[in-house]
């Protein structure tokens, strides 16, 4: 089995202040329609666990 390279690493998980610190300025935050339920902090790490397990299924 080829070891993965650290390059390659994908993190599954961003803490609240690397979250504001390298995400949040790069996203638009909309003005309509209903507050989501979620953080966008949460939402964020749900999308690094989905595209992690989607990289290990193929």
């Amino acid at each position: 089995m080829a070891q993965s390279q650290p390059w390659q690493w994908i993190p599954t998980h961003l803490t609240l202040e690397q979250f504001e610190l390298f995400v949040l300025p790069h996203l638009h935050i909309g003005s309509r329609g209903p507050q989501p339920k979620l953080s966008l902090h949460a939402v964020f790490n749900y999308i690094l666990k989905l595209l992690y397990s989607y990289r290990h299924i193929g």
